[in-house]
């Protein structure tokens, strides 16, 4: 593929999330989440996320099919079109940590952020669900980032 189409960051360490481009992790955005199934076939929802200087954070809980793909296989893919022209994009794929400590304040700040709501469990979500469910953050570590070489 000619190199004007595909813009890649090279995969040494953290390549960093493109200036011209962060603008779209850093509005509220629905983000396509891929991660791994059992069977190795891809799971795609769509999700919440947030840029964290060059990691994105994503919520998501230990028992809900996402958890758990990522519990197994700690690798995910996220991609984030501009809706005011299809052909700009960011994909990232990445290595994911797990993170419990903070996980509700982080998934009522991303309520906030996609929402006229101020708290998740209420609002958006049943608040029985709360005892149910186990929140994570899910950090993204950038391995490869692909953007569009259109707006670059």
């Amino acid at each position: 593929m000619p190199e004007r189409w595909n813009r890649v960051r090279p995969c040494e360490g953290e390549p960093p999330i493109p200036d011209d481009h962060r603008d779209l992790l850093e509005r509220p955005i629905t983000a396509a989440f891929s991660s791994r199934l059992p069977s190795g076939a891809a799971q795609t929802q769509l999700v919440w996320c947030e840029p964290d200087s060059n990691d994105v954070l994503v919520n998501t809980t230990r028992e809900r099919r996402r958890g758990r793909n990522l519990e197994a296989d700690p690798r995910a893919t996220l991609l984030v079109v501009d809706p005011e022209s299809s052909v700009r994009r960011i994909e990232i794929r990445a290595d994911v940590d797990l993170i419990d400590e903070g996980a509700e304040e982080q998934n009522d700040r991303l309520t906030r952020r996609y929402t006229r709501h101020d708290r998740y469990y209420g609002p958006v979500y049943p608040v029985a669900q709360r005892a149910c469910e186990t929140r994570v953050i899910v950090r993204l570590h950038p391995r490869r980032i692909t953007c569009d070489a259109i707006h670059g």
